[in-house]
């Protein structure tokens, strides 16, 4: 496994049998000619990139690299929606379309980004794989216990504080909650907090709501909540949703673009909401805290949904098969 530069927070949880290489740089802009001494140097069968810049590099750099690496794209994000939020991103968005031309297979963690990545970039369907993110296997290791769930109920958001996981939203839903039956813990960190603390002050929410900042292991908070609320304005592929219902916790969610209405059965996992509409979230956590849901049944199926072994197998497949067309294009 490549890197930029070491000292990632997931750094430990490798695997012993991964080795990690340094490329030392400190900017995807900047990594171009380390990618290709390292490419070069190993000679290796398949390369996969993931994340938007990065495989916008690898794709301009496809020409210079030997023609029998097998080159798989993963986008992590919906491309028309985090384009326009990067500096530069118009001139982004044509590298983008020329350099992912580039590649022999990408993967997208949803329908919803599929979708996207051939409506808006003009990738061939064919090329293009759906493999969700699997569950890591700390999720499986207690199991979900069936309790009912009593006022003041406990509602859960968990990650980055930007404007595309739409805390503000869900802060504006609290305010539109009945006072003293909802408390809501926050994990996650991020440039925003500030402006979102002021706005709890000013919708009255600041005592009704706790700050907890970034956590590695947030499967504690997942299992204590009553309600796990989702107010993204959109997703790559919701990681902490799955999470919480793996834990047994239903979810209260926008049906944003992320394959939301995919993985939260109304009724089963929890309910949905309009997208960013706070009103009708707000409406998604009084149905959810005042149902009965079956919380072991919630953890088994997310369980079994987005098994770690089972996304394994069909990332080989995808490798294999690009591996097997380079081979057969020579």
């Amino acid at each position: 496994m490549a890197v930029l530069r070491r000292g990632g927070v997931f750094e430990s949880e490798l695997g012993q049998g991964v080795e990690l290489l340094d490329l030392g740089t400190e900017r995807v802009s900047r990594s171009g000619p380390a990618i290709l001494r390292t490419v070069r140097a190993w000679r290796p069968d398949a390369i996969i990139s993931t994340h938007t810049h990065l495989n916008v590099l690898v794709g301009l750099l496809a020409p210079l690299m030997p023609k029998v690496v097998a080159l798989i794209g993963r986008e992590s994000n919906q491309p028309s929606r985090i384009l326009p939020t990067m500096r530069a991103g118009l001139i982004l968005r044509i590298f983008y379309r020329a350099a992912y031309r580039n590649f022999d297979r990408i993967i997208c963690q949803s329908e919803d980004m599929r979708e996207d990545m051939t409506r808006s970039f003009m990738v061939k369907e064919g090329r293009v794989s759906v493999i969700h993110n699997p569950l890591s296997p700390a999720c499986e290791r207690n199991a979900a216990t069936a309790r009912e769930s009593v006022a003041p109920f406990t509602l859960l958001a968990v990650g980055r504080l930007s404007p595309q996981k739409g805390f503000d939203l869900i802060i504006r839903a609290m305010a539109l909650l009945p006072k003293d039956k909802y408390r809501l813990i926050v994990v996650g960190e991020g440039a925003d907090r500030s402006e979102l603390e002021n706005l709890a002050t000013e919708l009255g929410v600041a005592d009704a709501i706790s700050w907890e900042g970034f956590s590695r292991d947030p499967l504690a908070y997942y299992r204590r909540a009553d309600v796990f609320v989702l107010g993204s304005r959109y997703e790559g592929f919701p990681n902490a949703l799955i999470e919480a219902l793996s834990q047994g916790t239903p979810a209260a969610a926008f049906s944003c673009p992320g394959d939301v209405r995919r993985i939260v059965r109304e009724g089963v996992d929890g309910c949905l909401a309009e997208p960013e509409n706070p009103a009708s979230l707000a409406e998604a956590i009084e149905r959810v805290s005042g149902s009965r849901l079956d919380r072991t049944r919630i953890a088994a199926d997310a369980r079994k949904r987005y098994r770690a072994e089972t996304i394994a197998a069909e990332y080989l497949d995808v490798i294999d098969r690009a591996m097997a067309a380079r081979k057969g294009s020579r």
